[in-house]
């Protein structure tokens, strides 16, 4: 892609958002966690809360206690080309178990996408994931630049079940399940992993711009 560009809006009377192309690719996760890391250094900005995103950047400060354009300033000046703020990269080999052919969530991705089942396992195997997003619970994984042949639309009603550790296809990307919780994505295996851990620092320890790779148990 072309080199992303971003626009500042205001926000009501205390927030900025920055928001970058309408896309998903990892050159705009490094920009959006470049500029957090950038503007959670600056003190003198008295910000209150930053809230990174797939493409935006959600600044919230004290307005009686700074005017917005000094923040709107420091955003403009921010190359992150040049800047050291780039997060630190790990790619993750995560062991994986995938449902057999007859589990509903299964049968539902291979009647969608005409796909063999083998077929279906090799092509979500031989991705290297890019992590972009972390939510919708803590610790949910949002994994970009799945394979085009296994993009299914989310379900219309979602189930009010879905196991802690399942792997899942939602659109045009694959996700992990943090925690047992209610899922509208189609469910196709199950991993080991504590992705979210609330009594230890890093919480999370896999952060958006790692990688991942599925590897088969």
């Amino acid at each position: 892609m072309d080199k992303p560009t971003f626009i500042i809006k205001l926000y009501g009377s205390a927030a900025l958002l920055v928001e970058w192309d309408y896309a998903i690719h990892p050159e705009i996760t490094f920009q959006v966690q470049a500029l957090y890391k950038y503007l959670s250094l600056e003190q003198s900005l008295s910000i209150i809360e930053l809230v990174p995103a797939y493409q935006s950047l959600l600044i919230i400060f004290q307005s009686e206690m700074i005017n917005s354009q000094s923040i709107i300033d420091k955003i403009i000046s921010f190359v992150p080309e040049k800047n050291e703020s780039y997060p630190d990269v790990t790619i993750w080999k995560i062991p994986i178990i995938y449902d057999k052919p007859d589990c509903p969530d299964i049968q539902a991705l291979l009647h969608y996408t005409q796909l063999d089942y083998h077929t279906m396992i090799h092509k979500h195997m031989d991705t290297i994931y890019n992590v972009n997003f972390i939510g919708f619970l803590p610790g949910f994984l949002y994994l970009s630049d799945m394979d085009p042949s296994l993009t299914m639309p989310r379900k219309k009603i979602p189930d009010l079940y879905m196991p802690k550790g399942s792997v899942a296809i939602g659109g045009m990307q694959t996700g992990i399940y943090p925690e047992q919780s209610p899922g509208g994505w189609h469910r196709i295996g199950q991993v080991d992993i504590n992705l979210f851990d609330p009594y230890q620092e890093p919480y999370c320890k896999v952060k958006p711009g790692d990688s991942i790779r599925f590897v088969e148990m």
